[in-house]
């Protein structure tokens, strides 16, 4: 390092900015040896300590995002010693070592939430001058991770980085819809969350109707009237599903699911035996219901797609580490027997697919209209309501293709 500044002042260079990639596999404090000017993260080499699926040489790529976020930069005297930020696109370097890892379930929507951490971090901690990030590559095609154009993404990566640099939205088409084109169904196991989900569902722009599937005793006078008095719903109705499974509801909704074009379907579920339940639940409704901008873009991709058919959000990362992205023979056999229902002559092969995780979503109706036709004999047996408590997120993607239609994932909230 002394002797590349020696030279380049001996041959006319002048002073050159000599930068540090930050690895997890150095520990030395390079800011006590004068050697470099800064230090620049490179993601995956880095300090990110990523979990693997199930075991597998997958890692989950939204984890970057949620690590990002959290950074701590105490321990970095930033005055002195600049620390500049970076982002990647995908990464799999398996062409290039044995020991290789794989960042799955990427998409440009999340690349775009990336950037815009490490941008937001970088404006507030330096001035015009010094404000840089770094990306993880150009056309590092050996490692998996390249902004060029490709056949998959198109210009969507690099359009996603120009978009987070001008700090403009991801999606920016919004679209009118005609009176009580929307019905929101609200399955409630306990009163604990109510407030919170009322609050979220409040967010949507469009004049809607609101319908009340109750799962346990609640005291139902007292939940009338609060909804009553907090709910923007044009009108509302409750309902006691003493069956306490998701699929009554929607077969007791079957007349009058006709009378509407989109539904967003949510889970008030029970607290589940798992350690990140409240941040999982948070992440699903902010993805449907964060705020009228994120409600207007779905019903915007809607309305301009005639063959999407239902929107939901990516599987959060914390599930992928435990559960990974694929179900077991016996569910993919009850999958089938469900299936067989709806469409007699089809079989389901492939075990590993997406969901929307805790039956939340948004869609139209025609996409799904075949679960209101199913007969209620079906619903009530008790093999079905095995099917129904394991098995029925699985059931929407297939639900939707066989009727026609696409699906579209989305991550536009932590």
């Amino acid at each position: 390092m002394t002797i590349w500044r020696k030279k380049s002042r001996e041959i006319g260079i002048g002073e050159i900015f000599i930068l540090i990639c930050i690895n997890r596999n150095k520990t030395q404090d390079f800011q006590d040896l004068n050697l470099f000017d800064a230090s620049y993260e490179f993601p995956p080499r880095n300090s990110f300590k990523n979990h693997r699926i199930l075991n597998k040489k997958t890692l989950i790529y939204s984890e970057l995002l949620y690590k990002s976020k959290d950074f701590n930069d105490t321990n970095i005297n930033l005055q002195k010693f600049p620390y500049f930020r970076g982002s990647m696109v995908e990464w799999d370097n398996c062409a290039r070592i044995n020991n290789c890892e794989i960042f799955d379930h990427y998409s440009p929507e999340q690349f775009y939430m990336l950037n815009k951490i490490i941008i937001d971090w970088t404006i507030k901690h330096y001035y015009k001058d010094i404000r840089y990030i770094f990306i993880n590559a150009w056309n590092e095609w050996g490692e998996g991770s390249y902004l060029e154009p490709d056949d998959k993404y198109g210009y969507a990566s690099i359009n996603s980085l120009s978009k987070a640099i001008f700090n403009l939205p991801y999606s920016n088409k919004y679209h009118s819809i005609g009176e009580n084109k929307i019905a929101v169904l609200l399955h409630i196991h306990n009163e604990d969350s109510i407030k919170e989900i009322i609050n979220k569902i409040n967010n949507i722009p469009y004049i809607y109707n609101l319908f009340i599937y109750i799962y346990n005793q609640i005291n139902i006078d007292q939940l009338k009237q609060y909804i009553n008095l907090n709910s923007t719903a044009n009108y509302f109705e409750l309902f006691l599903n003493i069956q306490g499974n998701l699929l009554t509801s929607f077969f007791n909704f079957r007349n009058k699911a006709k009378n509407y074009k989109y539904i967003c379907n949510i889970n008030i579920k029970q607290n589940e035996d798992i350690n990140y339940f409240e941040d999982w639940k948070n992440y699903i409704h902010n993805n449907l219901l964060g705020d009228s901008k994120i409600i207007s873009e779905i019903i915007s991709d809607f309305e301009h797609n005639d063959n999407l058919g239902i929107i939901f959000p990516e599987k959060y990362y914390r599930s992928l580490i435990n559960y990974g992205d694929s179900i077991n023979d016996s569910d993919l056999k009850y999958l089938n027997y469900f299936i067989k229902k709806i469409y007699p002559h089809t079989l389901v092969r492939q075990n590993l697919f997406d969901f929307p995780e805790g039956n939340m979503f948004w869609a139209k109706i025609n996409a799904i209209y075949p679960i209101f036709n199913l007969n209620s004999n079906i619903i009530f047996t008790y093999k079905s309501i095995l099917i129904i408590k394991n098995n029925l997120e699985q059931i929407w993607i297939f639900l939707v293709k066989l009727n026609g239609f696409l699906y579209k994932k989305i991550f536009k909230h932590l």
